[in-house]
């Protein structure tokens, strides 16, 4: 028997963002039996908006087990084992990018079953994109550390190292976290570093800037309070 396929299905980035995902994308969903996301219940509204006449209650709805013991992952992947294709749905962008899904690819990998990137919005991506900084030797740092001293000690790393190497870094911070972490960055980054805020991507309320931390002292900070944003750092 023929194995089935494990399709990498994109999410909108956020409310209002359902535009970015392609019609290919909608196709594939038509035609899929299985569905893996972190939680179902996101999955199913979000699939309501974009395929408002998909039949959902003939679909087999598999949420990711929370600490992702190597067994419970396998029992998700049954179905492509018995000949079945699967679409495996990050909660918002691409899977494996940033999201736990990357487990499920692994296994994939190593049960010799098909993977299938598909094309869709990934803030990372289209943050450096947009950015206007180095984007030949870059690093996503994920959260940065929450108490400050730490914080402090790692931006002092990554000023080193875009000092020898201009690497471009990105980071995110947990949205309500986000006017303290610029605080911090503004207080203990050069005054000539180039810092890119980009909050909600591709949503109607998207926001862009890159400028030097002496501009952004000057101008100040957008408001992104629990917005969802990246931050880049280089020179």
């Amino acid at each position: 028997m023929s194995k089935g396929i494990i399709y990498l299905m994109p999410s909108p980035l956020g409310e209002g963002g359902e535009h970015a995902i392609a019609p290919y994308l909608l196709q594939r969903i038509e035609n899929c039996s299985y569905i893996i996301s972190e939680r179902g219940k996101t999955t199913r509204a979000q699939l309501k908006i974009l395929l408002p006449n998909l039949a959902l209650e003939k679909i087999t709805f598999l949420e990711l087990p929370k600490h992702q013991p190597a067994q419970s992952i396998e029992v998700l992947l049954e179905p492509a084992l018995k000949g079945n294709d699967i679409c495996l749905f990050s909660e918002a962008g691409c899977p494996g990018i940033a999201d736990p899904g990357a487990e499920v690819v692994k296994l994939a990998h190593h049960l010799q079953i098909r993977v299938v990137p598909m094309v869709g919005p990934s803030s990372i991506l289209l943050a450096l994109m947009a950015s206007g900084l180095n984007g030949q030797r870059f690093t996503f740092m994920g959260y940065l550390p929450v108490k400050k001293p730490e914080l402090v000690a790692q931006l002092k790393v990554m000023v080193n190292e875009m000092s020898k190497n201009a690497t471009t870094f990105l980071f995110i911070e947990t949205p309500y976290r986000n006017e303290a972490c610029l605080d911090v960055l503004l207080q203990n980054l050069p005054d000539n570093t180039r810092l890119c805020i980009a909050a909600d991507l591709t949503l109607p309320d998207e926001f862009i800037s890159t400028r030097t931390i002496q501009q952004w002292k000057k101008t100040g900070f957008p408001n992104i309070h629990k917005k969802p944003a990246l931050f880049l750092i280089g020179q």
